[in-house]
Formats: structure tokens, C-alpha cells, sequence
């Protein structure tokens, strides 16, 4: 990616010929745990500078000994509006524009400021925001003959019940910039209607849409676009929507069997929707979610241009042999890593992964995973000691697991047994619960 002084009016990352040291990373410390601190740095080179959320400071740190001088570390970091000014500022000052961010909340800020530095030659928010905006992303779908359930945005209580009195119940209300099934109801009779509405701090609903419920199976689908191309794309089953696994259920994902007819339908409409459909964004990871109607028929739930939460990025670790969102960094920054074409990379072994919310209640001991069949990456998120409630959002998980077998069944048969035996083995104290 070309960067210049800023005599020069343009940073446009259509020019690939140099690579800069400077780059700013947005990133939630999650994500950033994930990863050793080298392998950040192979992707993002020795003097990256890294914003984050103040609440894991100390971890954060000593995950990041080279460079824990280079993080900044914010209060309410997902919706701190001075973030973005420091970032710009920052930016300046190391005269680039490469503002890379990796989670939902972060990917319009970053874009705001990478068309801020380019002086309004680039238009990096203008394509995001159809990644970010629900409505506006499955209106243009819509308009490109791919399958989305009937919706509408509301800004009032009567809008939304016009919508109800055109398709029934049950029906879905949601931010139309969500994330992490944030914000997400379930309307599912007038009583529930007039409930919804009488909590509402306003009668006037900002940022609102309502869309027809869909009882379906979900696939999920994950990808990395370089150069426009598709560098790999892979499609998994999951056994419950998001919301079950808000409500309780453990979320399980089996990548499908890629001699299948679903696995190949999957593989065209997401490069229809990317290729064709969506705002055009070279560089890309890419997050899908479908339904499976009963005819067979594919709906699109929503796409964003980030990788799935969970286990996806381990998944695709696991399944692949590499990291899908440092090779993501690479391509933007412009260094050799893998390469979109249309043959796409395949995966070397059949994987899925299962992440398990936790039960209300003081956690009191984690189970030993060692001789679990199949296990490829187990990652333990929950704290012994720690007081849980139900997860508000669906990366909330205590524990997700990657694990392998010959293809779709005995992964999803191996995750069924993994559940059974973790949910018997982990103690909670019932009562402590926030």
C-alpha cells in the first residue's frame, strides 16, 4: 500500500508498490489475545501502534511485552468517541493512512478516518456502511434478485406495527448497525409488541429496522478477499441461531462437506453477493450468515466485512494453516502472503468448533480437556471465581473448542459429545448469579 507525506493529497491503496512500517490497529482485547504477540508483529511490522479497551490493560501488557509501549488503552473503548480523534491525529503524524480494524464496532471509524486523511478522495465509508447498515445492506441485495426476507426500518411505534399487520408474527426488531446480536427481540404477539414499545426511551426509534422471522438452519460463512479475489471461503453448519446461543444453547459449527450441492450453492452466492452485489472493497475478510429455507432456497441473514467471533479465526487456523486476519493485514498493507484466485484454498482437514456460554452463577472450576476425541484448539475464556449472568452478546463464551474428523457428521457428532461432557464436568454455584 502507498503512503506519502501529506503534501502529497492521496494514500490510495490501489498503489501496492511500497509498504510502510506505520500502521494503527483498532482492535478489541479479545482478538488480540488470540494471537502471540511475533505473529502480530510479522503482519504488522516492528512499530505498530495498537487501541484498545482499557478493561484487560494488565493482560493486554503482558501479552505485549516488546511493544506494550506502543498500545493505548481507553475507557469504553467501543464507544469512545476520542478514539477516533487520536487516531487521527496520530495518523498524521506518521503520515499514513493505514487505520486497520478488525472488529464490527471499529470498521466505520477506521474508514472515516482513512477518507479524512485522504482529503475526500477515497470513499472507504461509503462502501463499509452497506457492511454496517442492515437495511441499506439487504435493500441492495434485494435490488441484485438475491433471496432476503420481508423488512423495513421504523421510527415509531405505528411503523413498526404496519409491518406486523403486513407479514405477522412472529417478527424481528433490531439496530440496523448491530453487532453480536446487540439490541436483537423477538416479537412474537401484540402483548409482546406493547412491551417492546413501552420500554422504548423515546417514541421516536433511531437506527431501527423490524424483519420476518426466519426458523431455519443458519450457515455461516467466512472468507479473505485479496485483490478482489477470493483467497479462500469457507462455508459451516451451525446447529442453533444466534439468539438460542445468547438464551443458553451451545453454538456448534461443522465446516460442510465440499462434495456436497449445499456446499457449492454457498460458494456462488457469497461471491455473487461480494463480486457482483456489494460495494466493491479489494482487500476484504468477509462474515455471512444464511438460512436455509425449505425449499432449499438460500436467504441471506446479513454480511459484514469482518471474520466470524468465536473459534472462526481458529477454525480456519486449524482447517487451513493460517491466520485469516493477519493475512488480512498483510494484503492491506501490501505483503506477499496468500493470494485470491478463482481455485480458491481448500482446506487440509474436515474442523468445526463449539463455544459453550456459561450458566449463571459463581464459575467454580474449569473440566481438563486432555483425551477429548478429535480436540485440535482449546481456548478457556472463563475465569474461575468469576460471577456470570447470561450473555447480553454472543461472544460471551466461556470455553470454545476446534475440533476434527473425516467430514460433516463426525465433527458434529465429536462437538454433541464435547458439550455433554463439559456441561457435566464444569461446576458452577447456582445462586451468585448478577
Amino acid at each position: 500500500m502507498m503512503t506519502a507525506t501529506f503534501q502529497v493529497p492521496s494514500f490510495r491503496s490501489e498503489d501496492t508498490a511500497a509498504v510502510t512500517e506505520a500502521v494503527i490497529l483498532l482492535c478489541p482485547t479479545k482478538i488480540l489475545l488470540e494471537t502471540p504477540e511475533e505473529d502480530w508483529l510479522a503482519a504488522l511490522g516492528t512499530a505498530p501502534y495498537i487501541f484498545t479497551d482499557a478493561q484487560s490493560r494488565d493482560l493486554v501488557l503482558r501479552h505485549f511485552p516488546r511493544i506494550g509501549h506502543r498500545i493505548r488503552f481507553y475507557p469504553s473503548f467501543n464507544d469512545n468517541a476520542t478514539v477516533e480523534l487520536d487516531v487521527y491525529e496520530l495518523a498524521r503524524e506518521l503520515h499514513t493512512d493505514q487505520v486497520i480494524a478488525l472488529a464490527e464496532i471499529d470498521l466505520l471509524r477506521a474508514a472515516r478516518i482513512r477518507d479524512h486523511l485522504n482529503r475526500g478522495e477515497t470513499c472507504y465509508e461509503a462502501r463499509t456502511i452497506f457492511y454496517r447498515d442492515k437495511f441499506l445492506m439487504k435493500q441492495r441485495l434485494a435490488e441484485y434478485g438475491i433471496p432476503v426476507r420481508p423488512m423495513a426500518p421504523f421510527a415509531s411505534a405505528l411503523e413498526l406495527k404496519s409491518f406486523i399487520d403486513r407479514v405477522g408474527y412472529p417478527v424481528i426488531v433490531k439496530p440496523r448497525d448491530g453487532r453480536g446480536s446487540l439490541g436483537i427481540t423477538t416479537l412474537r404477539s401484540d402483548a409482546d409488541l406493547r412491551t417492546y414499545v413501552s420500554k422504548a426511551e423515546s417514541s421516536t426509534f433511531y437506527a431501527m429496522m423490524v424483519e420476518q422471522y426466519v426458523d431455519a438452519p443458519m450457515i455461516h460463512v467466512n472468507g479473505l478477499y485479496r485483490d478482489a479475489l477470493p483467497a479462500f471461503i469457507t462455508p459451516v453448519m451451525a446447529n442453533v441461531g444466534c439468539l438460542e446461543f445468547i438464551e443458553g444453547k451451545s453454538l456448534a459449527v461443522a465446516m460442510l462437506d465440499l462434495d456436497s450441492d449445499l456446499y457449492r450453492n454457498v460458494i456462488a452466492l457469497a461471491r455473487k453477493i461480494i463480486e457482483q452485489a456489494m460495494p466493491s472493497i479489494p482487500e476484504m475478510l468477509f462474515y455471512l450468515e444464511l438460512f436455509v429455507d425449505t425449499d432449499g432456497t438460500l436467504v441471506v441473514c446479513e454480511i459484514a466485512c469482518r471474520l466470524g467471533g468465536n473459534g472462526a479465526c481458529q477454525e480456519a487456523i486449524e482447517a487451513f494453516g493460517f491466520n485469516p486476519r493477519l493475512e488480512y493485514i498483510k494484503a492491506v498493507r501490501g505483503l506477499d502472503g496468500i493470494h485470491g484466485h478463482d481455485g480458491l484454498h481448500r482446506p487440509k482437514r474436515h474442523v468445526g468448533y463449539i463455544a459453550i456460554p456459561p450458566t449463571p452463577g459463581r464459575l467454580v472450576s474449569m473440566p481438563d480437556p486432555s483425551g477429548v476425541n478429535g480436540l485440535l484448539h482449546y481456548i478457556e475464556t472463563g475465569i474461575p471465581g468469576q460471577t456470570y449472568s447470561a450473555m447480553k452478546m454472543s461472544n460471551g463464551e466461556i470455553v470454545c473448542a476446534v475440533i476434527g474428523g473425516r467430514d460433516n457428521a463426525e465433527v458434529a457428532e465429536r462437538m454433541r459429545a464435547f458439550d455433554e461432557w463439559f456441561r457435566r464436568e464444569v461446576v458452577f454455584a447456582r445462586g451468585d448469579a448478577q
